[in-house]
């Protein structure tokens, strides 16, 4: 049961502001409140991977099968590095809030806070794949309530219905894998995957992670981007890409490892394109949330599933600092520039071990896109931290501590992640590749401020080529004109039926039902020939 005491307590402290909040006490109370949940349970997850709590079950029914069916959660190598950064998120949110408790804000947003990393924590520690299902249950439909509830025209309302579905059809993977463990005998745990299964868990990753569609419209208002916004839109990604890990190192793909890593590197390029091309960091944070997955889902094309933890701590952590980062006073700006030079990949750097994998040689021509995308991530991270901070703002002396102190807790705890899981975060790594992308991802930036806005009042022409060919590849690569035939495709069934419908409970219904079953009568007495 301890290893559930962290989700208990957010949940606790979310229902006991939720509660205090009605009588109306002061706004910094409230988030004192919040703040100290949020410490508590990032210390509660830390100590867990040197205290080790044992694994947690709950029996719910008999399902056929020797053993009954089990909630169960453990906090494992491949689900506490998930569990820290998401504890990480967010205590970072709650100090970082600090610097906005002057403006109007509601404590509804620090108990959502609270409760949303509750369900992603329940979804990483899951034990096995009904657990699972039922956290990205839960977790979608936090998230559906929020964008939906945020959402002002049909087209978003769509878009978003369409986003949702596909995350259904990665639900409906996990269970088409758990059907076969299950038709061989095996326990529904990730310890008895089998490889020629493990494929369908991949796919649930691919869709869960909303690489179709590419962008999902969020909301506009400041407390949701930042806050709330952030800790949503990490939750679903971080609770599906603990599953990457799980998976066992030789998955059976029948011969299309090929095709699935040019796939992954198509997505993983396009999306840093967009991500380095974005007006700001948070336009751009489905791009940088879908080629990191890709990232990682190629680490485990290449035969090293346990890695792809690298690409998603450098995500939420990482990827915290940035999406966070509000202020801008001249000194504060090195801190996301010290986290987007942490991702470079250097030897005994956090991310070194991502090259030992994507750069050995021989060197295939999709683990080289791979490669190009992770520079082009470094490069839109460095570009997007170079627009901060250039309009000093007042803070009181002790949000010139606070707030900084939540930036730092997600950049020195991908730092620790070297002292703490050494195996995964201190390697040599590959020198010339993570130097080669480190130049292309600064040269790159320099370029952009010393001739950017002069090519595009010189050349304009060329600004114009650039855009319209962009969004032809938008368009083409987020399939949306799939969506639309499909859409197009239920549109003509449902007239059908709804004709169907009409004709039998209109006036001659009995009469047309008579002549069906004469038709279908016919049809069975000549056994099924016409």
């Amino acid at each position: 049961m301890l290893v559930l005491l962290p989700v208990l307590l957010l949940f606790l402290f979310a229902l006991a502001i939720l509660v205090w909040s009605q009588f109306r006490p002061s706004i910094s109370y409230l988030w004192l409140a919040a703040a100290g949940g949020s410490i508590l349970a990032w210390g509660l997850v830390l100590g867990a991977h040197w205290f080790n709590p044992d694994p947690f079950a709950l029996p719910v029914w008999q399902t056929g099968l020797e053993a009954p069916f089990e909630l169960a959660w453990e906090l494992d190598e491949f689900s506490w590095p998930y569990a820290f950064a998401l504890s990480s998120l967010l205590l970072a949110v709650m100090l970082t809030e600090s610097a906005r408790l002057q403006e109007p804000a509601t404590p509804l947003l620090w108990v959502g806070s609270l409760a949303v990393n509750g369900a992603a924590l329940l979804g990483v520690m899951a034990n096995n794949p009904i657990t699972m299902i039922l956290a990205w249950t839960a977790i979608d439909l936090m998230e559906g309530w929020v964008v939906f509830s945020n959402a002002r025209s049909a087209q978003k309302i769509e878009r978003v219905a369409t986003a949702f579905i596909v995350r259904v059809f990665g639900t409906l993977m996990v269970i088409w894998s758990m059907s076969y463990s299950a038709s061989r005998g095996a326990e529904l745990d990730f310890a008895n995957i089998f490889p020629d299964s493990a494929i369908f868990l991949l796919i649930a990753v691919g869709l869960r992670m909303g690489v179709i569609p590419l962008h999902v419209p969020f909301t506009e208002e400041l407390e949701v981007r930042r806050g709330l916004g952030t800790l949503i839109r990490f939750a679903s990604p971080a609770s599906s890409l603990v599953l990457l890990g799980h998976l066992p190192v030789s998955i059976q793909l029948a011969g299309s490892t090929p095709l699935l890593l040019s796939l992954a590197a198509i997505t993983a390029l396009y999306a840093a394109i967009m991500w380095a091309s974005a007006n700001d960091a948070i336009s751009g944070r489905p791009f940088w949330l879908i080629s990191m997955a890709s990232v990682a889902v190629s680490l485990v094309l290449n035969g090293s599933p346990q890695q792809s933890v690298i690409p998603g701590m450098t995500l939420v952590l990482l990827g915290g600092v940035i999406f966070l980062f509000t202020q801008r006073r001249q000194w504060m700006v090195y801190l996301p520039l010290a986290a987007g030079l942490s991702m470079a990949g250097l030897p005994f750097t956090p991310a070194a071990g991502l090259y030992e994998i994507l750069a050995a040689r021989p060197l295939s021509l999709a683990n080289g896109l791979i490669l190009l995308a992770y520079a082009l991530l470094l490069f839109g991270y460095l570009r997007h931290t170079r627009k901060l901070g250039r309009e000093p703002e007042i803070l009181e002396r002790w949000l010139v501590v606070v707030y900084p102190a939540g930036l730092l807790v997600l950049i020195l705890g991908f730092w620790a992640l070297m002292l703490i899981l050494p195996a995964s975060f201190f390697t040599a790594g590959v020198w010339w590749a993570a130097a080669m992308g480190l130049g292309l991802a600064v040269g790159g930036v320099v370029l952009q401020e010393r001739y950017g806005a002069t090519l595009a009042q010189r050349s304009p022409w060329v600004v114009a080529v650039l855009r319209r060919a962009g969004r032809f590849s938008a368009d083409l690569l987020r399939l949306d004109w799939v969506y639309r035939i499909g859409n197009w495709v239920f549109r003509v069934i449902q007239r059908i039926l709804q004709f169907g419908v009409t004709m039998l409970e209109g006036d001659g219904g009995v009469l047309w039902a008579m002549v069906l079953l004469v038709l279908l009568v016919s049809f069975l007495y000549r056994g099924g020939t016409p």
